[in-house]
């Protein structure tokens, strides 16, 4: 056997008296597959978590096992039963990982989810300080209502052991939790002994590991998830929060530190997005680690390559390598990464579209990339079956919906040729990628074409699929994924009086895909995001400000951006801004001129003029191309996926191409 490209990423590790196979965690992370909710474990929760170990994960972390007090400011809507817990500890187990499940004292002040959504209980905190994102507020715990809480982290910590658990994590960390909020200056402003000073503000998580160590003793692991730099004003800083670290570990409470940063303050830092750079909070796991070497630590934010993380494991920042995001996007990423098939890993790209989303509209998780996260008893590892009889598949078009059907229909046994007119695949992805805060998404299309190389796919570029060559390609079946084209004249009509919009057909008018696919405009430049509400109109202002052109970005909605992920938003104004880039929202264009153009604002609809203005880009709605539908009506058997059938998303198309490979 060769030996591992990753020798200490597949190095054995034990935290306490529990041994991991490897040094990947997969961290908590919310799936909302509770069932029923909010406590239930039913088969798709088991599948879950079963599909991430059976990838080989060392150590899978169940997220979160709720504390509720018998009495105080939340009352308790049932509590977790250990039984319901066992089915899904053996299943991990059975798959040879261990298995942590962390244990949450709630929110407190700070609730994620949809903006505007009030709390069905009191939000409970250690002082009157509003949750700066939902801007609820909370109720002040009381000594005897904190009192309950630490009596109920024992009763909790038994049910975590008692359900087959190999270790218990606490919640104090990135979301700015209850435990969190007493540790940090910014939310807690008390005056009695659990505020003030370090050691007041420790108190609280002090007095509940006690009484987690007391009613476990050393049957199974302790450990706690600490944010120790939170970058919110006023907030625990870097220092102090190793010096909590120290504290913890002095004290023998914890038996390993999983390090984290940020508040839900700043989403984007707890969710960072693939702007920022790989390994944002390496640093901090580095400080703990050098501080109490002798005191495993979880490294973890932006760590989805196996190379990356066997360099923060040889330069000695972490004794662990804590991935979430990157495991849900693909959890054989442990299996592939030690049989030496790197380059086949389905790397997360941050995009924050299926996870992180899911979890703000509070439903199941999903992935854009992979289709089958939370739906692994589906279409999970192991579930993809030959086809009874194989047969020739044509797929036209090579963007991401496209490569996956062919991929998949490949990988069943079916002789696979997929056209693409463009000299390059991706499509509209493609485009993206080509924004420098946007390069990262071109991952997902550099992943699908090794994929469908190595399943056999025959892949032709420049290849153009019409009337008078449709008779060379005898396929039984046609997947067309031949995606939408961007309106412009179409769109702009007005009333039946005013057909189109005055200008909108001049030379210096551009659509999105024009411009991103090199036809570059001059001057002065408005962005003119009529529906998108996406990225598509900010990347563009972004692309066009990088190349050294002024811009001025107009939308008839609230804000730039409004159908981008939260976590997202944050970064994406910081590097609006930073480029000078003006944004309007509220303004409908009505007419274009050289020089300068016309808007109303779409609540007043008070005219109002923009000027200089030398170029204008439409980021407008989209119309699915669909017209080679017609070439196929002899007989073959014909599906449509992805835009063709309707303008959506990337991850749409994925689904799509992965059900269609599927069905054949």
């Amino acid at each position: 056997m060769s030996p591992s490209p990753f020798p200490r990423l597949f190095s054995p590790f034990a935290i306490g008296g529990v041994a991991l196979r490897n040094r990947i965690v997969c961290l908590p992370h919310a799936t909302q597959l509770a069932d029923p909710p909010p406590f239930g474990v039913g088969e798709r929760m088991i599948a879950y978590y079963r599909e991430r170990a059976r990838g080989g994960a060392g150590l899978i972390t169940y997220s979160a096992m709720p504390v509720f007090p018998a009495s105080g400011a939340r009352p308790s809507p049932g509590k977790p039963d250990a039984e319901r817990f066992r089915a899904l500890t053996e299943a991990v187990h059975a798959e040879g990982a261990a298995i942590f499940s962390q244990l949450s004292h709630g929110s407190g002040r700070e609730v994620p989810g949809p903006p505007g959504r009030r709390p069905p209980v009191p939000l409970a905190a250690p002082s009157p300080v509003a949750c700066p994102t939902g801007r609820f507020d909370p109720h002040v715990l009381t000594r005897d209502e904190i009192r309950a809480y630490v009596a109920a982290t024992a009763e909790t910590a038994r049910l975590i052991c008692d359900a087959g658990f190999d270790g218990l994590e606490f919640h104090a960390t990135h979301a700015g939790y209850l435990l969190q909020q007493f540790l940090s200056p910014a939310s807690n402003r008390r005056e009695d002994e659990y505020g003030g000073s370090l050691e007041n503000r420790m108190r609280f998580v002090r007095e509940a590991l006690e009484a987690a160590r007391d009613a476990v003793g050393d049957r199974i692991v302790v450990g706690a998830r600490l944010s120790v730099e939170e970058f919110v004003p006023g907030g625990l800083e870097e220092e102090e929060g190793v010096e909590v670290a120290v504290r913890l570990a002095a004290g023998g409470l914890v038996d390993y530190l999983s390090v984290d940063g940020g508040t839900y303050a700043h989403y984007d830092t707890i969710f960072p997005d693939m702007a920022t750079p790989p390994g944002a909070f390496v640093p901090l796991a580095a400080a703990v680690k050098r501080a109490l070497p002798a005191l495993p630590v979880i490294a973890s934010h932006r760590i989805n390559n196996p190379a990356q993380a066997e360099q923060i494991l040889a330069d000695g920042a972490a004794d662990l390598i804590g991935m979430a995001r990157a495991l849900i996007a693909d959890p054989e990423l442990p299996r592939k990464a030690a049989a030496g098939e790197g380059d086949r890993i389905r790397r997360c790209v941050a995009c924050n579209e299926g996870c992180l989303r899911s979890l703000m509209d509070m439903i199941p998780i999903t992935c854009v990339q992979n289709p089958a996260a939370g739906h692994e008893r589906e279409w999970g590892i192991g579930t993809l079956r030959s086809a009874e009889r194989a047969r020739r598949v044509l797929v036209i078009g090579g963007g991401p919906g496209g490569l996956k059907a062919a991929t998949v229909a490949a990988a069943r046994g079916h002789e696979v040729t997929l056209c693409e007119r463009a000299d390059e695949l991706g499509g509209q992805v493609a485009m993206q990628a080509r924004v420098a805060s946007r390069r990262e998404i071109g991952e997902i299309i550099a992943h699908l074409e090794i994929e469908a190389r190595h399943m056999g796919v025959d892949i032709r570029l420049g290849c153009e699929i019409t009337a008078d060559n449709v008779g060379q390609f005898d396929s039984a079946v046609v997947i067309l994924a031949t995606g939408s084209r961007p309106l412009k004249t179409e769109f702009c009509n007005l009333t039946p009086d005013q057909p189109a919009l005055p200008g909108v057909e001049a030379d210096w008018v551009y659509t999105l895909d024009e411009v991103l696919n090199g036809r570059q405009p001059s001057g002065h430049v408005l962005v003119v995001d009529n529906t998108s509400g996406d990225y598509r109109a900010p990347a563009v202002a972004e692309y066009l400000a990088d190349s050294g052109l002024p811009v001025q970005l107009v939308t008839t909605m609230n804000w730039v951006g409004m159908d981008v992920p939260k976590p997202n938003q944050r970064p994406l104004y910081r590097r609006l801004w930073s480029k000078r880039i003006q944004v309007m929202p509220h303004r409908a264009l009505q007419e274009i001129r050289r020089g300068a153009v016309t808007v109303t604002n779409v609540f007043t609809f008070e005219p109002e003029e923009i000027e200089p203005v030398d170029s204008v880009v439409f980021v407008s709605g989209r119309r699915s191309n669909d017209e080679l539908r017609t070439l196929f009506d002899d007989g073959r058997e014909v599906f449509m996926i992805g835009d063709c059938v309707a303008p959506r998303t990337i991850g749409d198309a994925i689904r799509e191409g992965e059900a269609v490979g599927r069905a054949l």
